[in-house]
């Protein structure tokens, strides 16, 4: 099983370089360093008449090679789409394109799919199942049925082996950012690694229909009572881990305007009804979803809001959310540090930030909103702008704000179909204010108070222990302190450096005036006629030569150090 696993991913891998390669991101494998290992690198890539790959932008190449690499490649574009802090815009307008659309399986492939799942034979469970499906995508479809109660419903059905193909790449994947962090500059500033298992996990989850029917029950929680927001209900008897099966519910999707207007449909009341329901999600649940589109949203007769598919949703804890709130509150008010403040916060910044730079940006976006109505204030469009100033500057922040992001930017579209005159904004104003009252409450600061009162008093009483070792270890002599200046050594190295020339320059001298000093003496003795002084006083020239082989070896050993 590991021979034909590892002949898996050899295969797959060479698929994908091959595939890089032909939409012109064959450097990246150089930069891996594995062009040697690929034979098939160096020969030139067919390309089509009139599709030269020199005249499509970066962003369409690398939107053509994910959709050629398939659904694994294709769903991680569209994850990258809505991270502002890792990618360039034209990049991400083109990854945000890629489209989840294959076409369906067979109903041969559906039938044992689901009698294998359910336990039973497909007319045991659904008297009436319609072979032809409502939507496909890459992982799954969906068709209708009806059960023995009469009961319609919606069952969902995983592509079969999709999973395999996608285990697959994501452990190709995750090779390959390891080898990124490792040789190149790029892998580590993004951290591969840790990009790919952010994926793998979302991913997985979308896989797991169980997962998708959680999030959809606690959405029905989270909306209990909401007179505006319908949750479809789920079957759990009829569904696993590959089959889910749902409400149907017979609604107008949101997409669909003309026949809106045709039911007599108040667009405006619809508008802020969506409104109210992602900004709750947001602002108060802090459980949202991610991928509100008009397919996924869909009208009742009477008016209320359906939303449907929760394969893929984000979480704020309530720090995120506090985060998210002065972020957005800095902009309306034109405050450059609270963004600042908030930017830094939400992030991990490297030690190379430059601060002024941050600030000066910061500020120019502030500009741009300056006494800008509030009615044309767009918050996604802001928050997106305000992540791309975090790549600039190689800020990371959190997955799920760049998921609030693309949320709230399918938001604001919708609605400016809907009700051009609508803000968004406005509509926040009662969320703000009851988030205010919330954090002011009598109740809210006591409960602050007590955490900060708790962890206080775990720090103290913790502090006697931590002393008594501190001082045990010093009564054993084993308290050690290391303290590392930064650029010290350079500056003991150039230190040492100036004391070699020095005392070079001192035995120079020294040897000067020994000579100076013997060639006077010499002279007097001379004029007295008793010869030269060195031969008359022996031990004065065995002191020369000593002299001259220490003021040898000191100099030898300056030149040998190079520090001079």
């Amino acid at each position: 099983m590991t021979i034909i696993r590892g002949y898996q991913h050899a295969r797959r891998f060479k698929n994908i370089a091959r595939v890089l390669a032909h939409h012109g991101f064959g450097y990246l494998l150089g930069q891996l360093g594995l062009t040697k290992r690929l034979a098939f690198y160096q020969r030139k890539p067919p390309h089509k008449p009139g599709e030269a790959q020199s005249l499509l932008t970066r962003g369409e190449r690398l939107r053509r090679a994910l959709e050629e690499l398939g659904p694994t490649f294709v769903k991680m574009g569209q994850v990258l789409s809505t991270r502002p802090d890792l990618l360039p815009r034209d990049i991400r307008s083109e990854l945000a394109k890629l489209q989840d659309q294959v076409p369906p399986f067979a109903f041969s492939q559906v039938q044992p799919m689901i009698e294998h799942e359910l336990g039973r034979p497909l007319g045991k469970v659904f008297p009436h199942f319609d072979p032809h499906p409502l939507a496909a995508a890459s992982i799954g479809q969906a068709h209708r049925a009806r059960l023995h109660t009469g009961e319609e419903v919606v069952v969902k059905i995983q592509r079969p082996g999709i999973e395999g193909v996608i285990m697959v790449d994501l452990e190709v994947m995750r090779a390959v950012a390891q080898l990124a962090e490792k040789r190149t500059a790029w892998g580590q500033l993004y951290r591969a690694v840790e990009l790919v298992e952010e994926f793998r996990h979302t991913l997985l989850q979308e896989l797991d229909y169980l997962s998708e029917g959680r999030n959809t029950e606690r959405f029905q929680e989270n909306f209990r009572g909401d007179e505006t927001i319908y949750i479809p209900r789920v079957y759990w008897e009829y569904s696993t881990s590959r089959v889910l099966t749902m409400e149907f519910v017979p609604g107008v999707k949101l997409g669909d305007v003309a026949q809106l207007k045709e039911q007599g449909q108040d667009l405006q009341q619809i508008a802020n009804y969506l409104i109210k329901a992602i900004l709750k999600q947001i602002l108060i649940d802090g459980y949202f979803h991610a991928d509100p589109h008009p397919g996924n949203v869909a009208v009742l007769p009477e008016g209320k809001i359906v939303l449907m598919d929760f394969g893929m949703v984000g979480h704020l804890t309530a720090e995120r959310q506090q985060q998210l709130i002065q972020l957005v509150i800095g902009l309306i008010k034109q405050d450059s540090e609270r963004i600042v403040r908030a930017v830094v916060s939400m992030g991990i910044i490297g030690r190379q930030v430059d601060m002024g730079g941050l600030r000066r940006d910061v500020d120019r976006l502030r500009d741009r909103y300056y006494n800008m109505p509030l009615s044309q204030v767009k918050p996604g469009e802001a928050i997106g702008e305000i992540l791309e100033i975090a790549f600039k500057y190689r800020i990371r922040v959190p997955p799920e704000f760049g998921l609030v992001a693309k949320a709230l930017v399918t938001l604001e579209g919708i609605v400016e179909e809907l009700d051009p005159g609508l803000s968004i904004v406005e509509a926040a104003k009662p969320f703000g204010h009851r988030l205010m009252r919330e954090r002011l409450s009598p109740r809210r600061l006591w409960q602050e108070f007590g955490e900060q009162a708790w962890e206080f008093g775990d720090i103290f009483f913790r502090l006697p222990g931590q002393a008594d070792r501190i001082l045990g270890q010093m009564e054993e002599g084993r308290l050690s302190f290391q303290l590392e200046h930064a650029g010290l050594k350079d500056v003991l190295f150039r230190l040492d450096r100036i004391s070699n020339r020095l005392s070079i320059s001192i035995v120079l001298l020294a040897f000067s005036i020994i000579i100076a000093g013997l060639v006077i003496a010499s002279a007097m003795a001379a004029g007295a006629g008793g010869g030269f002084l060195w031969m008359r006083l022996p031990f004065l020239g065995i002191s020369i030569i000593l002299a001259v082989l220490m003021g040898g070896w000191l100099l030898l050993s300056v030149f040998r150090s190079g520090r001079f």
